[in-house]
C-alpha cells in the first residue's frame, strides 16, 4: 500500500512541480552534497528517502539492497525510478559495492549537474562509517553533507538490546554475515548526525538517548524532514570516529533518571582486568540485554589499547592499537533496561587486578599466555 501511496504523491506533484531533470546544481566545480541514510528496517529506509526527495526535490535518491549474487542499484527522483538494475560483482560485500559502484554511480549523478544533492539509502543493516569515509576521500565530485539513521521507537527495546540476527530477519549483507540486529543498529545509531524516529514512544525516546552521540540531533516523525537543511550540512567524519573511539568513550545524552525505564552504567578504574578472571568471566561482564562499548587492558600486554563492543547478546573484543601517550585504563560504558546493574558492577570489580595484585607489579606478567591472542593477536606484537 505504502508504494501505491508514494507513486499518486509523486504522481501529484509532478503535476505542479518543475521538470527535475532541467540544470539545477551550482557550477561543477562545487562536489554533490550527500545524505547517507541507514538503518535496520527496509520501510523506514524507503519512507525517509522518499521523505528527504520530496522536501528538497532538485535531489536525486540512489538506493541500495544486497542479494545473494548480485547487489539492486535504484536511481530515483520526483519525476519517479529512472534506473532499476542488478549489478553482478566478484564479491557480494559492502567494501566491494562501495569500491565498484557506489562511489562510480555517485560520481557520474554528480558529473549529470543535473541534480544538486543526493540521498545515498545503504544497504539494511549497514554501517555508515565505513561509506561516509569512502566518499569523503573519494575526490572532490562528492561531498559528504549529513548522515542519518532511522530507528523504530515502539520496537527500539528488542531491536537494540535483543539477540536477533540480522540472518534472522533477512538483512545479512552478505553470506557469514552473523552480527545482530543490535550491533548494525547501535552502530548506526552512534555514528550519526541525526536519528529520525517515525513514531513517540516514551520508553523508546529513553533508550535512544542513552544510546545516541551527544553531538547528534533527534527528529521526530517523517512529516517534518528538512532535506534542505541535511543537504547543507557538512559531515566530519574524523569528528565522528574520533567520538566513538574507545579512548575517548563516554556515557551519551542522558544521566539515568532514578527508578527510569532505562539506565547507564560508567564503570573505569585505572587497573587492568585480570587475565584468567576475564576469561572465566566474561560472561557475566557481556550477556543480557545490554549495549556496552569501552575499552581495557590487560597485564600480559600493557601497551595494548583493547576494544570492547558488546550487543545483541555478542561481544567482540579486539586490538585497538597503542595508548599514544596516554594512561592506560579500563572503561566500560554499559546501557539497559533490566535489572543487571548489581551482577554487572559486582562482575566488573572482581575482574580487575586488585590493588594487591598491582603493588606486585606487572614485570611479574612478562611472558605469560593469557589466552586471548585468537582475539588480540599475538603478544609480542602488541606489546
Amino acid at each position: 500500500m505504502a508504494r501505491h501511496h508514494g507513486s499518486l504523491l509523486i504522481a501529484i506533484l509532478n503535476l505542479i512541480l518543475p521538470d527535475p531533470r532541467e540544470p539545477r546544481r551550482a557550477p561543477v566545480s562545487e562536489p554533490l552534497p550527500i545524505t547517507v541514510v541507514s538503518t535496520a528496517d527496509p520501510v523506514l529506509r524507503d519512507s525517509t528517502t522518499l521523505a528527504i526527495v520530496l522536501d528538497a526535490p532538485a535531489a536525486v535518491a540512489l538506493s541500495y539492497t544486497m542479494g545473494s549474487e548480485a547487489i539492486r542499484r535504484t536511481i530515483s527522483d520526483i519525476s519517479g525510478v529512472l534506473e532499476d538494475e542488478e549489478v553482478r560483482l566478484e564479491h557480494i560485500c559492502l567494501n566491494c559495492a562501495l569500491r565498484e559502484d557506489v562511489i562510480p554511480t555517485l560520481q557520474r549523478l554528480a558529473a549529470l549537474e543535473r541534480w544538486s544533492a543526493a540521498t545515498l539509502a545503504l544497504p539494511v543493516g549497514a554501517e555508515p562509517q565505513p561509506v561516509a569515509e569512502a566518499i569523503a576521500a573519494a575526490g572532490t565530485q562528492l561531498r559528504i553533507a549529513s548522515v542519518v539513521t532511522v530507528a523504530d521507537l515502539t520496537t527500539l527495546e528488542d531491536d537494540l538490546l535483543g539477540d536477533d540476527l540480522l540472518a534472522d530477519r533477512g538483512y545479512e549483507l552478505a553470506p557469514g554475515d552473523d552480527r545482530a540486529v543490535a550491533e548494525a543498529l547501535a552502530h548506526q545509531i552512534e555514528y550519526a548526525d541525526v536519528i529520525i524516529t517515525p513514531d513517540r514512544n516514551a520508553r523508546g525516546h529513553d533508550l535512544l538517548d542513552h544510546i545516541r552521540s551527544r553531538e547528534s540531533q533527534h527528529w521526530s516523525g517523517l512529516h517534518g524532514i528538512n532535506g534542505t537543511w541535511l543537504f547543507g550540512q557538512h559531515h566530519d567524519p574524523m569528528r565522528s570516529a574520533l567520538r566513538n573511539d574507545p579512548r575517548n568513550i563516554e556515557p551519551a545524552l542522558v544521566a539515568s533518571e532514578p527508578g527510569g525505564p532505562t539506565w547507564t552504567l560508567d564503570l573505569h578504574s585505572s587497573r587492568p582486568f585480570h587475565p584468567a578472571r576475564l576469561m572465566a568471566s566474561i560472561e557475566r561482564l557481556a550477556s543480557g540485554r545490554i549495549r556496552s562499548r569501552g575499552r581495557f587492558w590487560l597485564p600480559t600486554r600493557p601497551d595494548a589499547l583493547c576494544i570492547w563492543d558488546g550487543a545483541g547478546g555478542q561481544l567482540a573484543i579486539g586490538d585497538g592499537g597503542t595508548w599514544v601517550g596516554t594512561k592506560p585504563s579500563t572503561r566500560l560504558v554499559i546501557t539497559g533496561t533490566g535489572n543487571e546493574r548489581s551482577r554487572l558492577r559486582n562482575a566488573f570489580t572482581d575482574i580487575l587486578l586488585t590493588p594487591a595484585e598491582m603493588s606486585s607489579g606487572l614485570s611479574r606478567w612478562a611472558g605469560i599466555d593469557d589466552g586471548f591472542d585468537p582475539w588480540l593477536g599475538g603478544q609480542a606484537t602488541a606489546a
